[in-house]
């Protein structure tokens, strides 16, 4: 059995930011140091955010908040630098 998605580049620059991807269904993502993550829909037009609460290192189980995102002109302020480095993620 194969899955329907799979991981078809990455790049990593988790010594600064995080690891970004690509899915094989067109869709980008990173996963950020903090333990964030973020996930763009291969036409672009929706983003989600999942912001974790009480990150530890190691891995721990945590609770998530999630933030979906319908266009780029409904960025929360908070969540701009993440968009912004996901967009950068996206050009390698």
């Amino acid at each position: 059995y194969f899955p329907t998605v799979w991981v078809c580049k990455w790049v990593d620059y988790s010594n600064k930011y995080g690891v970004g991807y690509q899915l094989s269904d067109g869709s980008y993502g990173v996963v950020f140091n903090d333990g964030s993550k973020i996930v763009q829909a291969p036409d672009g037009n929706r983003i989600e955010y999942r912001d974790r609460k009480n990150y530890k290192a190691g891995g721990s189980k945590s609770s998530e908040d999630l933030f979906v995102i319908r266009s780029h002109s409904d960025v929360p302020s908070h969540l701009h630098k993440k968009v912004v480095l996901l967009s950068h993620f996206q050009s390698y």
